[in-house]
C-alpha cells in the first residue's frame, strides 16, 4: 500500500524564500509572480503568510512595489488560530516590511489589535514598533492593557485610527548592535556558531544591545532561536535569544560586502591593531545619538582585511592592543557599554 505524500510546509516556504533571493538580482517580474502563486498554494496560513512576506521584500529589493503582497501577508495571518503563533508571524511580517523598506505598518498594527491576549499583543507591538523606529515610523498602538468596554462603544473605537504613541526610546544603546561576522567555510551552522550566539544572546539582553549575525548559514531568526534553544543549556532558564527575537532586536543579516543594510547603524570594526586614522573609542560610541555596529570576526582568521579597509571605524578593546577570543571580547564589549 502506498503512502500519501504530505507536503513539509516550513521547507516549502524556505523553499520559496531562497528561490526569491535568487531572483533579486536578475529582476524577473514574472518570476516573483510565480512564486507569489505558490506562497498563496501553502496550506499552512503561518507559513503562507511568512513566505508572502519573505517574497514580497526580495520583490521590493528587486524595485518592484510589493505592498500588496505585504497586505495579503497580514490578512493570512487571521487564518492562524493560535494567537501566540498569529502575533509571532505578524512580527515577522514587520521584519521583512523594514528591510524592504515599506512604510505602510497600519493594516498591520490593526491585526495586532485584534490579538485578545494582552501579554502576545503587547510584546508583538513592542516588537513592530522598534522596526517601525528603524524606518524613522512612530507606532500609533499602544501595548498598554485594554480598559474593559462595552461591545457598543467596541464598534465606535475600532472605526478610529487608534493614537496612543510609545514613548520614544531613552537608552542610547538600543542604537547600538553587537555584529558577529562568520568567517568559518560550509552551508550549515557550526556547534561553534550556536556557541558563539548562545553566548552573546545573554549578553545582549543584559547590555540593551541588538545582535546581528552576518554571513551565518540560516534563513531566518527564527531558524537561529530553534537552534539555540534545541542544542545549547546557555541561559536555559530563559531563552534570551528568543527574547531578543520577540524584541525585534536579532537580525541574520548578508555578509556587508554584499549587501550592507545601513539598519543594522555604522559598522565598526573591533581589532587589536587599528588604523589611528580610524580610531573610536567605547566613549566615543557610548555618548553619540548616532546607530553603531561594533563587528567582531567569528573564526580563526578574525576580520577579513577587506572589512578592515571598508569601514569608516576602527575599534581596540583592551587599550594594550591585545588580541582577544571572540567570546572573551563579547564580554568585555557589553561590559565596557554598561
Amino acid at each position: 500500500m502506498n503512502k500519501k505524500l504530505t507536503t513539509h510546509w516550513p521547507s516549502y516556504a524556505r523553499g520559496l524564500k531562497r528561490e526569491a533571493r535568487k531572483l533579486v538580482e536578475a529582476g524577473d517580474r514574472k518570476s516573483f509572480y510565480m512564486l507569489i502563486d505558490k506562497a498563496l498554494g501553502i496550506g499552512d496560513a503561518y507559513y503562507r503568510a511568512q513566505a508572502l512576506a519573505w517574497v514580497a521584500r526580495r520583490m521590493q529589493e528587486a524595485g518592484y512595489d510589493s505592498s500588496k503582497y505585504f497586505l495579503k501577508a497580514v490578512v493570512t495571518t487571521e487564518k492562524v488560530p493560535q494567537e501566540w503563533k498569529r502575533s509571532e508571524i505578524l512580527v515577522n511580517i514587520a521584519y521583512e516590511m523594514s528591510m524592504a523598506g515599506v512604510k505602510d505598518f497600519k493594516p498591520l498594527l490593526r491585526a495586532v489589535e485584534s490579538i485578545d491576549n494582552e501579554e502576545h499583543r503587547r510584546k508583538a507591538i513592542k516588537a513592530i514598533s522598534r522596526r517601525m523606529a528603524k524606518l524613522g515610523l512612530e507606532s500609533r498602538a499602544s501595548h498598554e492593557p485594554r480598559a474593559s468596554i462595552a461591545k457598543s462603544e467596541k464598534a465606535t473605537i475600532e472605526k478610529k485610527e487608534l493614537t496612543t504613541n510609545i514613548p520614544p526610546i531613552k537608552n542610547k544603546k538600543e542604537n547600538i548592535t553587537m555584529g558577529l561576522y562568520n568567517t568559518y567555510a560550509g552551508k550549515s551552522l557550526r556547534v561553534a556558531h550556536i556557541r558563539a550566539i548562545a553566548r552573546a544572546a545573554p549578553l545582549c539582553y543584559a547590555f540593551n544591545l541588538n545582535l546581528s549575525l552576518f554571513g551565518f548559514p540560516v534563513e531566518t531568526p527564527e531558524e537561529v532561536v530553534e537552534k539555540v534553544e534545541n542544542e545549547t543549556r546557555v541561559g536555559k532558564e530563559e531563552s534570551y535569544i528568543k527574547k531578543l527575537f520577540e524584541e525585534g532586536r536579532l537580525f541574520v543579516l548578508d555578509f556587508p560586502e554584499k549587501h550592507f543594510q545601513s539598519e543594522s547603524g555604522e559598522l565598526v570594526a573591533t581589532t587589536p591593531h587599528p588604523d589611528p586614522r580610524k580610531k573610536i573609542s567605547i566613549e566615543e560610541i557610548s555618548i553619540s545619538n548616532s546607530s553603531f555596529c561594533l563587528l567582531m570576526g567569528l573564526g580563526n582568521q578574525g576580520l577579513p582585511g577587506n572589512i578592515l579597509k571598508k569601514v569608516k571605524y576602527h575599534l581596540e578593546l583592551t587599550d594594550r592592543n591585545i588580541s582577544l577570543e571572540t567570546c572573551t571580547a563579547m564580554g568585555v564589549l557589553a561590559a565596557k557599554l554598561g
